[in-house]
């Protein structure tokens, strides 16, 4: 008995000037379809394509037979869509129902282990653009906790005798536990 697995989707742009980004056929993923997302802005605006013709112009470029069934079906619906509106039902129709829930577990119990603190906290604050617009998304005061409180035990002994806990700003905060974590290194 064999398995079919299908492929997990990815996102491409060969030539971002001349074509917008496509979303490869298999398995759509949070981070490949913000990959094209972003993609298709950036080509957007590139190209000055205008609002009512961003659907139009991108919805080719998502590669999977299903989902361009599913275009062609909704078509006229579709077109009409902002591109917001249009992201809002491709992650709708086609991301697990629970997508945001798993991307925030898999950011909350990340730790830093042997990553380097600013590859680690780069990787969380990653996870978070997936959740932008959701209610999962974590402020800059939650991910500062979250990173504080989980980071490698021996940089957290390095980081609360140093007087970085005291920063206000985030990215100052991030960028000095960064040298920390690099003279420890």
């Amino acid at each position: 008995m064999s398995t079919f697995q299908l492929q997990t989707g990815r996102c491409e742009q060969l030539t971002p000037s001349k074509a917008p980004p496509i979303l490869t056929p298999g398995d759509i993923t949070p981070e490949a379809l913000r990959a094209w997302e972003l993609g298709c802005q950036n080509f957007f605006s590139l190209k000055g394509v205008t609002a009512g013709d961003q659907v139009l112009t991108v919805a080719g470029s998502l590669l999977d037979p299903h989902v361009q069934d599913w275009y062609s079906n909704n078509r006229a619906r579709l077109v009409a869509l902002s591109f917001s509106a249009f992201m809002t039902e491709v992650c709708k129709y086609w991301l697990p129902s629970t997508w945001a829930a798993q991307v925030c577990t898999k950011m909350l119990s990340s730790s830093q282990g042997t990553k380097a603190f600013y590859h680690w906290a780069v990787e969380v604050k990653s996870l978070n653009v997936l959740l932008c617009g959701s209610s999962s998304s974590l402020s800059e005061e939650h991910l500062h906790f979250h990173l504080e409180s989980h980071m490698h035990a021996d940089l957290a002994a390095d980081y609360w005798t140093s007087k970085i806990s005291e920063e206000k700003d985030y990215h100052a905060w991030i960028e000095q536990i960064h040298l920390l974590n690099e003279k420890c290194i």
